[in-house]
């Protein structure tokens, strides 16, 4: 909700820079926090925002049997973002790179 998530960006900013830090476990910076902040929440919005009308039309659609085509399309959403997820979001959030040692292949 709007009044929780302020709260739970401080909590954790608290975490990351005071509890993470104090341990020697921080690598981030507040640039980086606050920009993949930003493309979570665009990326949230931007998955949400289609899927929630999409999902009251087949409901509107499917009549007493709506709950089976739900059940459809969520596997075919489970499926389609098993090879989504890897290839296309997470990329936006952390580098990959080939392993160098050949030991670790």
């Amino acid at each position: 909700s709007w009044i929780e998530k302020p709260l739970n960006v401080a909590e954790s900013l608290y975490k990351n820079f005071v509890i993470e830090e104090k341990h020697g476990f921080n690598k981030m910076t507040y640039g980086l926090f606050f920009g993949d902040l930003v493309k979570s929440e665009l990326l949230s919005w931007g998955l949400m925002v289609p899927l929630i009308p999409g999902l009251i039309k087949l409901v509107r659609w499917g009549g007493k049997r709506f709950y089976l085509y739900a059940w459809a399309a969520s596997q075919a959403l489970t499926f389609g973002f098993m090879w989504i997820y890897p290839n296309f979001i997470q990329p936006l959030f952390n580098k990959f790179e080939p392993l160098k040692d050949e030991e670790l292949r």
